[in-house]
């Protein structure tokens, strides 16, 4: 979660037994000029997908507010 727009934000992904996970950005909630808002991405980003790189991955993700 976030406090302000330029807070950084983590997101921890967990899983209770062996698989795989996929992780796809979608969007962005952002500061405008009605308040904050929902800002999509087209199309979306995959950020991870462990079936291609193996269940033991960690992903660290930086992102600059807009």
């Amino acid at each position: 979660s976030s406090s302000s727009a330029t807070s950084a934000v983590t997101v921890c992904v967990y899983t209770s037994s062996a698989g795989h996970v996929i992780v796809d950005l979608q969007g962005a909630f952002v500061p405008g000029d009605g308040g904050v808002g929902f800002a999509p991405i087209e199309p979306s980003e995959r950020l991870l997908d462990t079936r291609q790189v193996g269940p033991d991955l960690r992903l660290r993700l930086a992102m600059a507010p807009a």
